[in-house]
């Protein structure tokens, strides 16, 4: 399975396990099962879906305050 497949910024755990890569470079150690495999510009494509994770958050709740009001 692919790595962009296979992460989920839904998933607490997978946050925690990308603070750590930014922080120290590695993934932690045993975060990534066997038979992951990374594309060719993984990690952009990753920050890719950390964008498009954001954008559905932020207007999601722009969406629900317009519902809702202040």
């Amino acid at each position: 399975m692919n790595l962009l497949d296979w992460f989920d910024p839904d998933n607490i755990e997978h946050l925690k396990a990308y603070k750590h890569l930014m922080k120290t470079g590695l993934w932690p150690k045993d975060f990534i099962p066997e038979g992951i495999t990374f594309p060719t510009n993984w990690c952009m494509m990753l920050n890719s879906k950390f964008a498009s994770k954001y954008v559905e958050l932020v207007l999601n709740k722009k969406k629900a305050y317009v519902l809702l009001g202040p």
